[in-house]
């Protein structure tokens, strides 16, 4: 008799990993690439020295060569992957990552997508960008490509408040995020967005308000990040005059737990919980891994008899 195998995990929210496999019928990895962009916040077109917690070294890890071509980034990390076990048989994503992903012209950008698509292997690209960084020919070259490839927007929202966002130094307004979903929502382009809980002056029913926004205005995926204290950031520096703490564990914990409540079951959750090379975290260190993490959301969840979508209302009417 063949040795017993655990039963497969039943999640009680719209699993990124369960996605993917859905989507393209395997296992699927991300390859992040350079794309040698910068910001309209740190260039000086809307403002200067980044949001208060940004320091670009923090999504750097696991780039090939960021001084090379994204082609050869993207030949160099297949190269390095086919030879682990781990991804044999695997297929990629390629993931422009490292600050705005679209702040080119737009005949600029049709090409470098088109450069990543390199093999067999790739299934498509992941664009990481800000709201007010999309406009309508933007939006055309995502959905011609999108015609040929897998393509999804990642938008970093981070919060609802205009108030915070001017705080944080974000430079972009909520009304930015509204313009930028809709127009890839009327391209038919995918789009996610990225929110992060406990921004210096923000509150929980901003961040819940977060999940009803997600909803309405018809994202496919949504990556929650807790605040992070990094080196060499404005916000170490607030941190360390005692100006600002980011929550606890706990209460990151249950936030997020009252959040996937609200948030629509149709809304894949591609991310829960922050990561940052630990030698730049400064705050919080709470020593939990993404995947730990995600099981302690789940048992939550089914401690409260409860799933993703349990408290979402559409046209008035709550699914559950």
């Amino acid at each position: 008799m063949s040795p017993s195998r655990e039963a497969p995990v039943e999640f009680r929210f719209n699993h990124y990993g369960t996605y993917l496999k859905k989507t393209f019928g395997g296992r699927v990895f991300r390859i992040t690439v350079d794309g040698g962009f910068t910001c309209p916040n740190r260039d000086g077109t809307v403002g200067v020295g980044g949001c208060i917690y940004c320091n670009n070294d923090a999504f750097s890890a696991g780039i090939t060569a960021p001084h090379l071509p994204v082609a050869d980034q993207v030949r160099l990390a297949l190269e390095e992957k086919r030879g682990k076990k781990r991804y044999r048989g695997a297929r990629f994503l390629v993931y422009f990552q490292k600050y705005t992903n679209t702040y080119a012209p737009p005949d600029v950008l049709e090409k470098l997508y088109e450069s990543a698509l390199v093999g067999e292997e790739i299934v498509g690209i992941v664009v990481g960008t800000r709201p007010d960084c999309i406009d309508g020919e933007i939006a055309r070259v995502l959905k011609k490509l999108s015609e040929k490839t897998h393509v999804s927007v990642e938008l970093g929202l981070q919060t609802t408040s205009d108030e915070v966002l001017k705080r944080i130094n974000r430079g972009h307004t909520f009304e930015d995020y509204l313009k930028a979903s809709d127009l890839l929502a009327r391209e038919g382009v995918e789009f996610g967005v990225h929110l992060i809980y406990g921004l210096p002056g923000d509150t929980r029913e901003n961040f819940l308000k977060g999940a009803d926004e997600v909803s309405r205005t018809g994202a496919s995926l949504v990556k929650l990040n807790h605040i992070h204290v990094v080196r060499d950031t404005e916000l170490e520096r607030a941190w360390r005059r005692g100006e600002f703490s980011p929550p606890s564990f706990e209460e990151y914990l249950e936030a997020v737990c009252d959040f996937l409540e609200r948030l629509s079951p149709s809304v894949v959750v591609a991310r829960l919980i922050s990561t940052t090379p630990p030698e730049l975290l400064l705050a919080p260190r709470w020593e939990v891994g993404s995947a730990r993490f995600v099981t302690m959301v789940n048992e939550e969840l089914e401690r409260r008899g409860t799933r993703q979508g349990a408290l979402f209302e559409e046209e008035g009417k709550a699914v559950f």
